[in-house]
């Protein structure tokens, strides 16, 4: 059960984290080149708002992965 647990928070790790972080990068490579347009801005800092929103339910998924093991085998 702890190695399922263990590959289960891999997994979380290096494939759903990743895809929020990727779209974080990419989107404050768009706002350093971007023009001033207030409503370009907004859009983009909103796409950055729901990614950082997925990058936490994600971490916060592993935390409570990681502390059902540390409860269960105590």
């Amino acid at each position: 059960e702890q190695v399922k647990k263990l590959k289960d928070v891999a997994w979380i790790q290096s494939h759903e984290v990743r895809r929020p972080l990727a779209n974080i990068l990419g989107l404050l490579d768009l706002i350093r080149n971007a023009s001033s347009d207030p409503k370009s801005n907004k859009e983009l800092f909103d796409h950055m708002e729901s990614s950082c929103n997925e990058l936490d339910a994600m971490i916060k998924k592993i935390v409570e992965t990681t502390a059902t093991e540390n409860t269960s085998s105590t």
